[in-house]
């Protein structure tokens, strides 16, 4: 059994008994063969990311959601709540999960806000194809926003794989 106090009252040798907390049912000995392992772990190494302002594929999200919502105001009323509402927030979960990544204190838990980020990347620019077929928005707009979308999403995945490791 391995110890997990921070503070035994004696060191294992061998394999003899430890006391790890007295004040524990009766005195309760835990027995611990050592082979090895620690009783103090190591400390955990931080991951930290700058801040994401500084962050170009944040940045240039950001400038996305500011040029969609006129686009999206002047939708027919009939794909206004619709279509416009998913595109809306879509494109707002892009800076947002960028955002809450670079605040992750782990390599993994950044990663999966990032590939949030792409995935809500990537429905952007869906529904920026879909609004431009129902001709909710001109056909050439419509392709240079999905074409933004498609850029941001290529830079989440190549920031992805900077990432130290």
């Amino acid at each position: 059994m391995r110890a997990t106090s921070f503070l035994p009252d004696r060191v294992a040798r061998g394999a003899e008994r430890v006391a790890l907390r007295p004040d524990l049912a009766h005195g309760a000995l835990i027995t611990q063969a050592w082979n090895g392992c620690r009783l103090f772990p190591r400390p955990r190494q931080i991951f930290s990311m700058h801040d994401f302002r500084r962050l170009r594929v944040w940045q240039r999200s950001r400038e996305l959601v500011i040029a969609l919502e006129p686009v999206i105001r002047a939708f027919p009323v009939q794909h206004r709540a619709t279509l416009g509402s998913q595109l809306r927030r879509a494109a707002m979960s892009i800076p947002a999960n960028i955002a809450e990544g670079c605040g992750k204190s782990s390599r993994a838990e950044t990663i999966r806000f990032l590939e949030i980020a792409a995935g809500s990347a990537a429905e952007s620019e869906s529904h920026l194809t879909i609004a431009g077929d129902l001709g909710a928005v001109t056909g050439m707009r419509a392709t240079e926003l999905a074409a933004e979308a498609r850029s941001l999403h290529r830079m989440l995945r190549a920031l992805i794989g900077t990432l130290p490791r």
